[in-house]
């Protein structure tokens, strides 16, 4: 399948091109790890709030039960929640945040 093709799809089913700058951003990013139905239920919970969108998309990553529990590379330990879905989900508020705020632009 087409990648730009897989992304047009899911983009249209959460309404992007409607979302405001930087939101759009995070609920896409959601409907690539929770599916479209997950970030529609997040989305419905955050109404608009960038923060309240990430925060939300946190916990029930965290809570995923196909997160874990897993042994991480790294340190040898069983972990139930990976990191990098952390550090990817902080990347995603900061550049959200820096598209609301006008400070970059696409």
């Amino acid at each position: 399948a087409d990648v730009s093709s897989f992304y047009k799809e899911r983009a249209d089913q959460i309404g992007f091109d409607s979302l405001p700058s930087g939101y759009d951003l995070a609920l896409f990013n959601a409907s690539t790890m929770q599916g479209i139905h997950g970030a529609k239920d997040l989305d419905e919970k955050a109404k608009g709030d960038l923060g309240y969108l990430i925060i939300l998309h946190m916990q029930k990553k965290m809570n995923d039960p196909n997160c874990g529990p897993h042994i991480n590379p790294a340190t040898g330990k069983t972990e139930r929640y990976g990191p990098g879905w952390a550090s990817r989900l902080v990347a995603t508020y900061e550049a959200g945040k820096a598209l609301q705020d006008g400070k970059v632009s696409v």
